[in-house]
């Protein structure tokens, strides 16, 4: 009967123990698919002077083993969406038609399976050119066989791929950069277990867009010093009139599935560089806090480097390390106790 008693005791903890452990874990998302199409620069910025011509090759190659792409292209505008700031393709103004800027050495383009080709792009600015920025969306629309079909209204449905030109014309131009939201995803770290993640945006106003440049900064809790962190790792750029996300992560001490919370990154709808967002080198402290400043530099309309600061707080402490340990050890010195009691009463 006391052995019975003790297999019930320990189930009970087995299962405790695993219990407090699904409470620190968060699961990785596994990402996947096929390179297709590889198209680059998905995305170029071109600053640009009037009167003068640029041009640049924009890159193909069909990383298939079963498909042919007949490409056609044309062109369309962008601007910034209402929700996240992340460009969507527009119609080019009538009023301010800049489309004739830009031109390819051919309008077409078949790439057999496993071939490479590339397209020349050439833009010429006017000598009457406002200075600001100019959008230019490269459309590469496949006609072919690989168009994904409609099975209920027979309907071809073409594949497209979009690379995004921005032109920013010289002069003296109003920009306004500030940082927005700079938030953690935790008021409360523990540093053994639990990944960071600090979530902010850059909002740009003014005439032009911005590649914000800049740093995070953390305090090392008690030792002297700052760790510094790229602002804009992913190097994303800011339309006028609107805001970007962007995040920093790090992985938890313990990286282990199981126990750690380690962040994993949302990846944008589009093809870009693998970019890091998350750095395993950020210092922890056992106990405290630690100030978080997200800083951006810019050049304002005056022609002077200007900046902006955000600073968050987060504090540390390991108490998911001591319910791993103290919980058990309760546990264990009831089952101790348990056993005792049951022994003396069978003994009398």
């Amino acid at each position: 009967m006391i052995t019975k008693g003790i297999t019930k005791i320990f189930t009970v903890l087995v299962i405790l123990l695993f219990s407090i452990l699904s409470l620190f874990s968060n699961p990785t998302q596994a990402q996947s698919g096929e390179r297709g199409l590889i198209v680059s620069p998905i995305v170029n910025d071109i600053d640009a002077d009037k009167g003068q011509a640029y041009e640049y090759d924009l890159n193909l190659e069909n990383d298939t083993s079963n498909y042919n792409y007949n490409l056609e292209l044309s062109l369309q505008s962008f601007a910034p969406s209402q929700n996240d700031g992340v460009p969507e393709l527009v119609d080019f103004n009538p009023k301010n038609d800049y489309s004739k800027w830009l031109s390819f050495d051919k309008n077409k383009i078949n790439l057999d399976k496993k071939q490479k080709g590339n397209i020349k792009v050439k833009i010429s600015i006017p000598n009457d050119a406002k200075a600001g920025g100019y959008y230019f969306a490269i459309i590469m629309t496949d006609t072919g066989n690989n168009s994904a079909k409609n099975d209920i209204t027979g309907v071809r449905i073409s594949q497209r791929i979009v690379a995004l030109l921005f032109v920013n014309v010289s002069g003296q131009v109003e920009r306004m950069v500030k940082i927005e939201n700079l938030e953690s995803n935790q008021y409360l770290y523990d540093p053994f277990f639990d990944g960071i993640l600090v979530k902010y945006k850059i909002r740009v106003d003014g005439g032009s867009y911005t590649k914000p440049n800049g740093n995070v900064f953390l305090d090392n809790g008690n030792q002297p010093g700052k760790t510094i962190f790229p602002l804009n790792p992913e190097e994303k750029i800011v339309i006028p009139q609107s805001s970007r996300s962007m995040q920093l992560s790090s992985p938890a001490a313990f990286d282990i599935p199981l126990l750690s919370s380690t962040v994993v990154n949302a990846q944008e709808n589009i093809q870009k560089k693998s970019t890091q967002t998350s750095f395993p080198d950020w210092q922890k402290p056992l106990f405290g806090q630690q100030n978080i400043e997200a800083r951006v530099i810019f050049v304002n309309s005056e022609g002077k480097i200007s900046q902006e600061s955000s600073v968050v707080k987060v504090f540390y402490a390991p108490w998911k390390m001591a319910l791993l340990v103290f919980i058990p050890l309760i546990l264990l010195s009831l089952t101790y106790w348990f056993y005792i009691s049951r022994k003396k009463h069978a003994n009398i």
